[in-house]
């Protein structure tokens, strides 16, 4: 797998949200240049406080999917592959089960109370860790998730584990994929993994992906599932490599489909025809797949006495009681318990929701009339605006518009995705002298606007928290976490979080973690000016 990180950095989509709420769309400026806008339909996860920092109450649609895993054995298929067009795979048991699952989830303990009481309780599943697995906290989540289950033939996962790109690699015995970036990697007890992966297309540029490998007969949350399909091109299309796979191409997203007798692998794309993508396109990320590897994977038996990670979720735009945050939690609570028979969503199908004049609603996840005017109700309850417009601007365009240069000029040598208030996000590396080469994931949230952005933090308790006073003078939290580690820095004008991608388990220390901080000129960070939109444009159209 290519080590170059530059797609990475290109894709800020590697937050860590259920791929089922991931709704991601891209529009064309009147000039004909294609900008990507990221639209994430997050939602409550699992209460646990932590590092004082904004932890969500969950509805039960929370159950994250990282996994710790007993064992990973594929055995090689010998009926071989045969066509799955998008109909049949929507008809499939384990589609039709997570369908049911996640519509039960969204209508059930809409004001968490049944949550606080099983916390209050201490709610046990009883020697049941599969149930943990799916977020339940309640016999009767206990008792649908298994009705679902046998209802449709299935067994539940059992152990999960996160798995890098390198691991994954080793598990496999080699590289299934060619010029790709993989982050967010997960797999379970059966062999099934899954990762949001990115790369580049012949004049496309930096593109994201989904990519799934389920074994079936198990229900299965990272799959995705479909509503309406209608308006999409299919094909078959036989790789170099001499294998055949489904292709699809809609108006606003692209599916690879094969199916064995024991497996499906899914490649889902959120770019379509309307974002210039072509069937030669199509082809082509086909052909980064090695589908004989995955026949042939072997993958072998690894311990289950890993625990199941506690996860919760944090807004990335300030503490619990700032109004940004609050007003997130209310839309969440809307979101949570709005066309959960996806009636509303499968009716308007492959178009995009719009309407004149309130472009600021197609910056979040907004596709009806109602939606919009409950998001309108929310952010003037909470004294907040919406953002109006998202740009992607380059190294030193990038700098000169937040302010200045407050990190190494080569780390901020990246694309970054800006909006109109000053809000900002970007994917970077950055060379620590304990541990080395250290990914992280930057975001400065400006205040009085209203954001959807959030992350999941995993295994809370066993962060470690402390202020820090940088090397210019501003006090920070940081807090180190096994797998993971922030900066937080409140400021009168902005939220400044940094998601660093390495924890205590991969070898970082309490001294790295503020050197990393000290790395950071929060001076010009905390005095957030409004980008020049105009000039943004002007520089990509030049």
């Amino acid at each position: 797998m290519n080590r170059d990180r530059r797609a990475a950095r290109l894709n800020e989509a590697f937050q860590y949200v259920d791929d089922v709420f991931l709704d991601l769309v891209e529009k064309e400026r009147e000039t004909g240049r294609r900008r990507y806008v990221r639209k994430l339909r997050a939602f409550l996860g699992t209460a646990a406080a932590c590092v004082c920092l904004a932890v969500l109450l969950p509805g039960a649609a929370l159950a994250y999917n990282w996994f710790g895993l007993r064992e990973l054995i594929m055995p090689k298929e010998d009926d071989g592959y045969v066509s799955l067009t998008l109909s049949e795979y929507t008809g499939k048991p384990e589609v039709a089960a997570l369908r049911e699952w996640k519509q039960f989830l969204a209508g059930y303990d809409a004001d968490a109370a049944l949550y606080a009481e099983a916390v209050k309780e201490g709610f046990s599943t009883e020697g049941r860790e599969d149930l943990e697995l799916y977020g339940v906290y309640s016999r009767e989540m206990g008792e649908t998730l298994d009705k679902i289950a046998e209802k449709y033939g299935l067994t539940l996962h059992t152990h999960m584990e996160y798995i890098s790109e390198e691991e994954l690699e080793s598990l496999a015995g080699g590289s299934f994929l060619e010029e790709v970036n993989v982050e967010n990697g997960r797999v379970y007890e059966n062999g099934s993994f899954h990762f949001m992966g990115a790369t580049e297309l012949d004049g496309i540029g930096a593109v994201f992906f989904r990519f799934s490998c389920a074994a079936k007969g198990t229900l299965d949350e990272d799959i995705p599932y479909m509503g309406h399909r209608d308006g999409y091109v299919e094909w078959q299309y036989e790789t170099a490599g001499g294998e055949s796979v489904r292709l699809g191409l809609g108006t606003y997203d692209t599916w690879i489909l094969k199916e064995s007798a024991d497996r499906f692998i899914i490649v889902d794309m959120p770019y379509g025809s309307h974002h210039g993508i072509t069937e030669e396109n199509v082809q082509e990320m086909a052909e980064k797949i090695d589908f004989g590897m995955l026949v042939d994977m072997q993958l072998p038996e690894i311990s289950s006495d890993i625990p199941v990670p506690n996860d919760a979720v944090i807004s990335l735009s300030g503490y619990m009681d700032s109004p940004e945050t609050q007003a997130f939690v209310e839309w969440q609570e809307f979101l949570a318990h709005y066309d959960t028979d996806h009636k509303i969503a499968d009716e308007l199908g492959n178009s995009v929701f719009a309407v004149e004049g309130r472009e600021d609603w197609g910056q979040y996840t907004v596709y009806s009339y109602e939606m919009g005017e409950k998001l309108d109700e929310i952010v003037e309850k909470y004294g907040l605006k919406l953002h109006t417009e998202l740009d992607v601007v380059i190294g030193d365009d990038f700098i000169d518009q937040v302010g200045g240069c407050f990190m190494d000029r080569e780390v901020l040598a990246v694309a970054a995705y800006i909006y109109e208030d000053g809000y900002f996000g970007f994917d970077g590396d950055v060379e620590l002298s304990g541990c080395g080469m250290t990914g992280f994931q930057f975001t400065r949230s400006a205040k009085g606007t209203f954001n959807e952005v959030m992350l999941p933090i995993r295994q809370v308790d066993d962060f470690t928290e402390w202020q820090y006073i940088t090397a210019c003078g501003e006090p920070v939290i940081l807090a180190l976490g096994p797998s993971k580690a922030l900066v937080l820095a409140d400021f009168e004008e902005c939220f400044v979080t940094v998601n660093v991608l390495r924890g205590r388990e991969e070898g970082m220390t309490k001294e790295d973690l503020q050197e990393l901080a000290d790395k950071i000129d929060f001076r010009i960070l905390k005095d957030v000016r409004a980008p020049d939109m105009g000039a943004i444009r002007s520089e990509e159209d030049n």
